[in-house]
């Protein structure tokens, strides 16, 4: 996921490139995070001119607290609470749940099968780390 909420979001009014946090000396010389054009910072002014940044702190509270105000209101947030419980009914965490015991238990005789295989020597050894280590990929 994103480590920052924009992230992802912004491009450069400029060339459209994407834009990445950087931190830059902001006033009396203390760094401050800022949204910078991805294109001006890899290659220069012969691909993008937007030198300048959208500080950070300011653009991001912003964003925050215009969705806030717009569309987390209390009702807004009842109403998605309710839907996110009615769409997890018990019915479908318990059938969820049965198929995860279900794989668990598969996964299980597996592994035990793969023990007694290298227990009693049958097969070659790389034969077996081959097949495990497939398995782990998949």
């Amino acid at each position: 996921m994103f480590r920052h909420l924009l992230s992802g979001f912004l491009g450069c009014g400029i060339c459209g490139g994407n834009m990445f946090v950087c931190p830059r000396a902001g006033k009396r010389g203390k760094a401050q995070l800022y949204y910078v054009c991805t294109t001006h910072h890899k290659r220069g002014n012969t691909r993008c001119t937007n030198h300048h940044g959208v500080p950070y702190a300011e653009i991001t509270q912003a964003v925050v607290d215009h969705f806030s105000k717009r569309f987390l209101t209390p009702d807004v947030l009842r109403q998605f609470l309710e839907e996110e419980r009615a769409s997890r009914a018990p019915e479908a965490i318990a059938a969820e749940r049965e198929t995860l015991s279900a794989d668990l238990r598969r996964l299980d005789a597996e592994i035990q099968r793969l023990v007694e295989a290298v227990t009693s020597g049958a097969g070659s050894v790389t034969t077996l780390v081959d097949t495990m280590k497939a398995k782990q990929r998949a």
